[in-house]
């Protein structure tokens, strides 16, 4: 009975030592938030690292997401109630609306040994700055052939404007069904001089109300991708 109070006392008294020995990672704002900023700002934030364990806190690196930098801490080891300092910067250069960028802290925190802060933004043109982008612009979503005779092929051009400075690039154009075909007069789109997505419908294998969908990817920033739709009757 006393051997087993002994090894009982003994096994307690181990796991509240490991617990109090532990080094543990804290950023009390570990998600800073910019709000709204400017386009090609840089964007610099302080989080404070402590070490509320009871251990020494190894910093053994920092990683950061591809488009973030984050700045070596000023001190690498922490002791107990210890902190420092991590930079993190983040530059919007043509970068557009909400961001959201990360730093991971690698440590020997046995319950957090990858720990991440955040910083985010919600990134505004200038009125100059929108004006310059690649601005695609189709004067409608959808459109109606009406009825077409089974056997006809059918041909329409869907008008492709740049409104913006910068040229506009067609990087796909891709018909959602085999009897439509595309053709475009130019992937390159400059400002004032529209171009046109020749589509070609053969309705030799289809019959009744049909309808296909056209995507058309782009570079412009705010509209990457436009659907239209297209329907048709092919009758007898």
């Amino acid at each position: 009975m006393n051997k087993i109070l002994f090894l009982l006392i003994l096994s307690l008294t181990i796991q509240t030592y490991g617990q109090k020995v532990s080094p543990k990672i804290f950023v009390k704002d570990n998600i800073y938030d910019f709000k709204e900023v400017s386009q090609n700002e840089v964007l610099k934030h302080d989080f404070v690292i402590k070490n509320e364990g009871t251990a020494p806190l190894e910093i053994k690196e920092v990683k950061s997401s591809c488009e973030c930098t984050a700045l070596e801490p000023i001190k690498m080891k922490l002791e107990p109630g210890d902190s420092t300092i991590l930079t993190v910067k983040f530059d919007t250069k043509d970068k557009i609306g909400y961001q959201r960028q990360h730093a991971y802290i690698l440590s020997n925190d046995p319950e957090a040994p990858v720990y991440r802060v955040s910083i985010v933004a919600n990134v505004q043109l200038t009125k100059e700055a929108k004006e310059q982008l690649p601005t695609i612009k189709i004067p409608y979503t959808s459109f109606d052939l009406g009825d077409v005779k089974k056997g006809e092929t059918v041909n329409h051009k869907i008008e492709i404007k740049n409104l913006g400075k910068k040229s506009l690039v067609i990087k796909k154009v891709k018909s959602g069904c085999d009897f439509v075909k595309l053709n475009l007069s130019n992937r390159k789109v400059n400002f004032g001089k529209p171009e046109f997505l020749n589509v070609s419908l053969d309705t030799k294998n289809v019959s009744g109300k049909q309808s296909c969908t056209i995507v058309i990817k782009s570079n412009d920033p705010r509209t990457r991708v436009a659907i239209l739709t297209l329907f048709v009757n092919v009758v007898d």
